[in-house]
């Protein structure tokens, strides 16, 4: 088992944080989140699975899940979360009350389509939902397709699930390039 170190990721110098799947975000973090550390209720807890990465929202102070559900892209590098005011441009059209999801994820070949969830602290009434990604290559924001919400009971508790996908290369790629 190859343990990924974080040499102090929660403020405590004296500690070495741990962060046993590699996506940035210590066991501690992840193994705090809801339904004992099992974000996605697969029966594993977070912090070992590096497809699955639990941390609090940045803009909402609760926890969110993020899985990737494509066999081609397993590893999550790193996932957090950001309020539109931290974007270099803002969006005069929309407010995004839950944020920005960003993260990099690694697949086992360039071109390779990631398949992603994020399951959400609470049920959200999402009909009036459009779901956007700013690029911060171009600082524009774009309307993503092919977007899906369901809803998961998970711990006892409805969760709003978003999912979509993103190829490498693609124009959802920030980069733009399929590496």
């Amino acid at each position: 088992d190859n343990d990924f170190v974080d040499t102090d990721s929660d403020g405590d110098p004296d500690t070495v944080d741990i962060d046993d799947d590699g996506d940035n975000i210590t066991d501690l973090i992840e193994n705090a989140a809801p339904n004992s550390g099992d974000g996605n209720d697969d029966g594993i807890i977070d912090s070992l699975q590096k497809d699955v990465a639990s941390s609090i929202n940045n803009v909402t102070n609760v926890y969110n899940t993020f899985a990737l559900t494509s066999p081609n892209c397993d590893q999550i590098i790193s996932y957090d979360t950001n309020a539109e005011p931290d974007n270099s441009v803002l969006d005069d059209t929309y407010d995004y009350p839950i944020g920005f999801n960003n993260f990099e994820v690694e697949c086992a070949a360039p071109g390779d389509t990631a398949t992603i969830e994020w399951i959400l602290d609470t049920q959200y009434d999402t009909s009036v939902w459009v779901y956007r990604k700013f690029l911060e290559s171009s600082s524009n924001y774009v309307d993503l397709s092919g977007v899906t919400y369901s809803v998961r009971v998970i711990d006892g508790e409805p969760k709003t699930v978003v999912s979509y996908s993103v190829t490498d290369g693609s124009s959802l790629d920030d980069d733009g390039i399929a590496n």
